[in-house]
C-alpha cells in the first residue's frame, strides 16, 4: 500500500545508529550530578591515533551481535469487515520494510512475525519466541470515508508501552497517512530504542563491554559535549574499534570526536594539519566499511570539506541527506559539509530541517547557522543564532566568535568588543592566526571567510605569530 512511501523514508533506514537521539536522563545524565572521567594525557601531535587495521574497501560491515531486533506484529483489523484485512496487513508490512533498512537494527522476518496473527498471546512471550527486544504493533480501523491508525512500541522483556500514536484522517488521504506512520515510527525508534539501549549499557561493567557498547557510551558522553567528556568519548571509541575492527560506527563517531579537537583548543590538535590527517582517514575508513550508512556518509563529507576536498565533499553530503532525510545528526553534520563547501543558503536550508526534527539540538544548529548566515551577509539571523549559542554553551569559544563576527558587521561595535572580552576571559591565549589557518582550509569561500576573520580582528580578537 505504501511502496511509493518507502522511496522516500528509505533513507531514514541508517537513522538508527548508535550516536544518534539523546539518552534517556539516567543514561547520559543530563540535568543529574554525574561523575567527570579524568583528563586523560594530551596526545601529542606525532603520535599516532590509533592503529587502523589493514581492511580492504569491500570488507563488509561486521554489526555487533546484540544490536537491538524488533518486531513488527500484524496490525489488527478492527473496521468489522474482513475484506479490509489487506489494508491492514499492508501498512504492517510497509512498516517492516522501512524498518528492516536500518542497518545496526535486526528486524524479524515478516512470516515469524505473522505467525502470530488472529492469536491471544502475551507480548512477552512474543518477544521470547521471536528474540525481539522490542514489538510494533498497531491497529487499523475504518469507517466509511475515515480511517483511525494507531501504533505503539512496546520493550518486549517488560511490557512496556515506550511509544504511542493515534492517527485519524480521512481515507483518501491514504498515502498521507502512511508517509506520517512511517516518518514518525522511525523517529521514535531512533529515540526510545536507543535511549532504552544507553541505560542497559550504562549498567554494564567495562569488561563486559562490547563494540556497540563502547559507542553507545561514547555518544552519550559526546553529547554532554565538555572536554572531559570528549577526552572520555575518544577513549572508548579507540578501544571499540580495537575490539571489533570492522564496526563502521566506531570509526564514524570517532570522526566526529576528532572534529571537536581540530574545533577546539584543548591541546595541540586544535587547527593542525596532522588532525585533519587523521580524521580524514579514520573516516575514509568508515565509508570504506559501510558506504550506505547515512552517518557516515555525513561524517565522511564533513571530513572531505576539513581536507579542502569541497566538490566531494558537496556530493557525499548531498547523499547523506537522502540516505537519512529524517536524522537529525545526519542533517546537522551535511549541513556542515555544505556550509564549508560554498553551499551555505544550502546548508541552512538543511540545518533548519534539522532543528524542526531535534529543536533541542540548539548548540550544533546554531553554532553553524550563525556562520552560514554570515557568509552571505545575513547579520541580524546571524547575531539571533550567535545569541543563542553563547547561552547553551557559554564554554564553547566558537560561539563567541560566531557572534562577535556579525554584531562588528551590523555595527554593533560595542556589544562585539563586549563579547570578544568573554572569550579572553574563557580563553585568555586565544589566537585569531590559528582560527584562521583552520577556517582558510575548511571553507571555500576564502574572501567570505576574510571578511568574518576581518570583523573579528577589529573587534579586538588578539591575532599573533603562530610558534
Amino acid at each position: 500500500l505504501f511502496r511509493s512511501v518507502l522511496l522516500t523514508i528509505a533513507g531514514i533506514a541508517d537513522g538508527l545508529s548508535v550516536w544518534r537521539s539523546r539518552p534517556a536522563p539516567d543514561a547520559g545524565q543530563p540535568g543529574q550530578a554525574a561523575q567527570q572521567p579524568a583528563v586523560p594525557t594530551p596526545v601529542a601531535n606525532n603520535a599516532p591515533i590509533l592503529t587502523l587495521p589493514q581492511l580492504p574497501a569491500s570488507t563488509a560491515l561486521q554489526v555487533a551481535a546484540d544490536r537491538p531486533s524488533i518486531a513488527v506484529l500484524p496490525f489488527a483489523n478492527l473496521s468489522g469487515d474482513a475484506n479490509q484485512e489487506y489494508f491492514s496487513d499492508g501498512i504492517s508490512e510497509d512498516l517492516l520494510t522501512a524498518l528492516a533498512h536500518f542497518s545496526r537494527l535486526k528486524v524479524i522476518g515478516r512470516n515469524s512475525s505473522f505467525q502470530f496473527k488472529g492469536k491471544s498471546v502475551d507480548l512477552r512471550e512474543i518477544g521470547e519466541k521471536l528474540g525481539a527486544r522490542y514489538l510494533l504493533e498497531g491497529s487499523v480501523r475504518r469507517d466509511g470515508d475515515n480511517v483511525r491508525i494507531t501504533a505503539q512500541l512496546i520493550e518486549a522483556v517488560t511490557g512496556s508501552h515506550l511509544w504511542a500514536e493515534r492517527y485519524d484522517r480521512p481515507f483518501k488521504e491514504l498515502f498521507a497517512i502512511g508517509d506520517e506512520v512511517v516518518n514518525r515510527v522511525a523517529r521514535a525508534l531512533a529515540v526510545q530504542i536507543l535511549a532504552a539501549e544507553t541505560v542497559v549499557v550504562q549498567r554494564k561493567p567495562p569488561e563486559k563491554m562490547d563494540a556497540y557498547d563502547l559507542t553507545l557510551k561514547a555518544r552519550a558522553l559526546r553529547i554532554r559535549g565538555d572536554r572531559d567528556s570528549i577526552f572520555e568519548a575518544r577513549r572508548l571509541l579507540e578501544r571499540a574499534i580495537e575490539t571489533e575492527p570492522t564496526y563502521a560506527p566506531a570509526y564514524a563517531y570517532l570522526t566526529q570526536v576528532l572534529n571537536n579537537f581540530n574545533n577546539n583548543r584543548w591541546n595541540d590538535e586544535y587547527a593542525s594539519p596532522r588532525t585533519v590527517e587523521r580524521l580524514l582517514a579514520v573516516a575514509t575508513r568508515a565509508y570504506q566499511l559501510d558506504p550506505k550508512d547515512a552517518y557516515v556518509l555525513a561524517q565522511y563529507g564533513v571530513a572531505l570539506s576539513s581536507a579542502g576536498q569541497f566538490d566531494q565533499a558537496l556530493t557525499i553530503a548531498e547523499r547523506a541527506i537522502a540516505a537519512g532525510p529524517n536524522d537529525a545528526d545526519v542533517l546537522f553534520a551535511a549541513a556542515n559539509a555544505l556550509t564549508r563547501g560554498g553551499r551555505p543558503e544550502r546548508g541552512i536550508e538543511v540545518i533548519l530541517a534539522a532543528y524542526n526534527i531535534d529543536p533541542d539540538n540548539a548548540t550544533t544548529s546554531n553554532n553553524n547557522l550563525a556562520i552560514g548566515y554570515f557568509l552571505i551577509g545575513q547579520f541580524t539571523d546571524a547575531i539571533a543564532a550567535g545569541r543563542t549559542c553563547v547561552a547553551r554553551a557559554p564554554n564553547l569559544t566558537n560561539c563567541y566568535l560566531r557572534l562577535a563576527a556579525p554584531l562588528w558587521a551590523a555595527g554593533q561595535q560595542e556589544e562585539a568588543r563586549a563579547v570578544v572580552a568573554s572569550l579572553l576571559r574563557l580563553s585568555p591565549d586565544f589566537n585569531l592566526a590559528e582560527e584562521a589557518g583552520r577556517l582558510l582550509v575548511n571553507f571555500r569561500d576564502r574572501t567570505a571567510i576574510e571578511r568574518y576573520l576581518a570583523a573579528l580582528r577589529a573587534a579586538g580578537v588578539p591575532e599573533r605569530p603562530i610558534k
